[in-house]
């Protein structure tokens, strides 16, 4: 189920993040921003929520700005989106 490949993904995610120690402030909140929203469209099982555009470019912005400081967590949010890309969204 993809839902429940979403919420282990994000399961990952937020340990990665909980873990990091040198993450910029605004890129955390950013990105646990990201999460709570993927994660209350998840539990409601809201396909339209998890289709938000502002949603999708918070997580490929993300992507960006982690891809050469943090690679586990491009590769957590690149398994995200390919997730979410399952569901069509």
């Amino acid at each position: 189920m993809p839902l429940n490949k979403l919420r282990q993904q994000l399961e990952s995610l937020e340990a990665e993040l909980a873990a990091l120690e040198n993450l910029d402030p605004a890129q955390r909140q950013r990105l646990e921003e990201a999460i709570a929203q993927l994660r209350a469209s998840a539990e409601e099982e809201d396909a339209a929520a998890l289709g938000d555009p502002t949603l999708a470019e918070r997580i490929e912005a993300s992507m960006d700005d982690f891809q050469t400081s943090h690679p586990q967590l491009t590769r957590l949010l690149s398994n995200i989106a390919t997730v979410l890309g399952e569901m069509g969204i």
